[in-house]
């Protein structure tokens, strides 16, 4: 039996974040899948922010909370700047009852180096 999962990747930096919804390890890996969909990086990577600027048309905390009230994800998966840039967005998630994940940067760069991310991804789904 397969179990799908909706998990968004969140990176925290100090006054916002940047998502991206990960459904499976992307063919050809991580590098590959950057280059085909950088150019698309403000839809398939949303980013919000704690002190948006109106004039930019920046997205709020808010807007945070209502897209994750649309994409329902199952987990988040953080990977914080520091802790007290992470507590706004932890909130957030929390209140809503998304399970999350933390994951630091040493452990991150390990992932990102080969198929050692899918691997934990799919330890998650079972």
């Amino acid at each position: 039996m397969k179990i799908e999962l909706t998990i968004l990747g969140i990176d925290v930096s100090k006054s916002s974040v940047t998502t991206h919804i990960l459904t499976q390890y992307p063919k050809g890996g991580l590098q590959a899948y950057w280059n085909k969909t950088r150019n698309k990086a403000s839809t398939l990577y949303p980013a919000f922010y704690s002190n948006p600027d109106a004039k930019n048309q920046q997205k709020s905390a808010f807007d945070f909370a209502d897209y994750l009230a649309e994409i329902k994800p199952d987990y988040a998966i953080l990977e914080p700047t520091g802790n007290h840039y992470s507590r706004l967005w932890a909130s957030i998630l929390n209140k809503l009852e998304i399970k999350m994940l933390w994951v630091g940067h040493v452990e991150l760069r390990r992932y990102r180096g080969g198929k050692i991310y899918q691997i934990k991804v799919t330890q998650l789904m079972l």
